[in-house]
């Protein structure tokens, strides 16, 4: 009888040191620099119940160099100043509403149909389903598309539509003219 084999443990050896799990990339991150004065401090800075017109000052200058840096100062102190009145005007005024249970209306919407919006889809639409297409020469599927260029409203309508209508971004005429659903190829006759 021949001598038998030593099994090798399949899992780790009890003596071997794990390694530490990594911190989550958010612990890693260091905190953000404060701001000098001038620099931006991005969208976090609030007037924190300081009603005084420097604070309102920093607060728009703030924001707005966060969204166009080296935004420059082109108000006068008279434009400052009645900016920051309407600002706390609006406030008190949406205050005292939220205060008596006022709630301010959403305006109407008016949504239009696709005919409305695209006249004449429903047309093109009826004209792509009853298209007669080659069946596919790679599997001989029936269901096939045609292939249009142009992703815009319109054209992504008629692709959500009806499955004889294959949208691309471009380069149709190296893809070919038509598309097979069934086996995702495209073909030229």
């Amino acid at each position: 009888m021949p001598p038998k084999k030593k099994s090798k443990p399949t899992g780790k050896k009890p003596s071997e040191k794990r390694s530490k799990p990594t911190k989550p990339m958010a612990l890693k991150k260091k905190a953000p620099k404060v701001a000098e004065k001038g620099e931006s401090r991005g969208f976090t800075l609030s007037l924190r119940g300081d009603r005084s017109l420097q604070a309102y000052k920093d607060m728009v200058l703030g924001m707005m160099s966060a969204i166009k840096p080296g935004y420059k100062d082109t108000y006068t102190e008279e434009e400052w100043v009645e900016k920051w009145k309407e600002f706390w005007a609006a406030s008190d005024n949406a205050k005292v509403k939220r205060q008596r249970g006022e709630v301010t209306p959403e305006p109407e919407r008016k949504y239009k149909t696709a005919e409305e919006q695209y006249p004449g889809i429903t047309e093109q639409i009826r004209q792509f389903e009853e298209m007669v297409l080659p069946a596919c020469p790679h599997c001989g599927s029936a269901d096939t598309a045609s292939v249009q260029v142009g992703v815009i409203g319109r054209t992504m309508y008629i692709a959500g539509k009806t499955k004889k209508f294959k949208l691309v971004m471009n380069m149709s005429n190296k893809l070919g003219k038509y598309f097979c659903n069934q086996c995702k190829k495209y073909f030229d006759e």
